[in-house]
């Protein structure tokens, strides 16, 4: 699911205090990635459906130079809004 970036950023602006760098390879060039992700339970390793089960919304800012991504929750970052991740749980 794609989302608004400029709202993320300028959450990123104003909560992101101190460093920026990357900690495993001091760059501090990242990347919003263009997509909302989703996280599940680990099931074992099993590829298990999902439906009604909880997921966690997140996106993902990824380091340039050696890919090292950080996850932020994406209700939190105002990328998706909670109804609108309640809306995916019933389809």
């Amino acid at each position: 699911m794609e989302f608004d970036k400029e709202k993320v950023q300028q959450w990123l602006d104003t909560y992101w205090k101190g460093s920026h760098s990357c900690p495993i390879c001091n760059s501090d060039a990242w990347l919003l990635m263009e997509k909302v992700w989703e996280l599940k339970e680990f099931q074992g390793g099993a590829s298990v459906i999902s439906r009604g089960q909880p997921v966690l919304p997140v996106v993902a800012l990824m380091c340039n130079v050696c890919g090292h991504t950080i996850f932020f929750n994406a209700i939190a970052v105002r990328a998706l809004s909670r109804a609108a991740s309640r809306e995916g749980r019933n389809e």
